[in-house]
């Protein structure tokens, strides 16, 4: 019998989402402490590791119209 799963790395996958979690957590500090400087160096951070995110899941043949969720 055919084996119809292909192995995959999700490494590359968990160490994005990973990241962006990371990066959540830093624009909630520097919110709290309001340091737009710094909250928009992140926001830039993040955007980044989407398209990382999007990159990937393509691979899958799946397109990801990933949209930042209003705090």
């Amino acid at each position: 019998m055919e084996n119809y799963i292909i192995p995959f790395n999700s490494a590359p996958i968990i160490g994005v989402l990973s990241q962006i979690q990371k990066v959540n957590f830093m624009i909630e500090q520097h919110q709290k402490h309001e340091q737009s400087g710094m909250v928009k160096q992140f926001e830039r951070q993040r955007e980044g590791f989407l398209e990382q995110l999007r990159e990937l899941l393509f691979e899958f043949k799946i397109h990801a119209d990933l949209k930042l969720v209003a705090n």
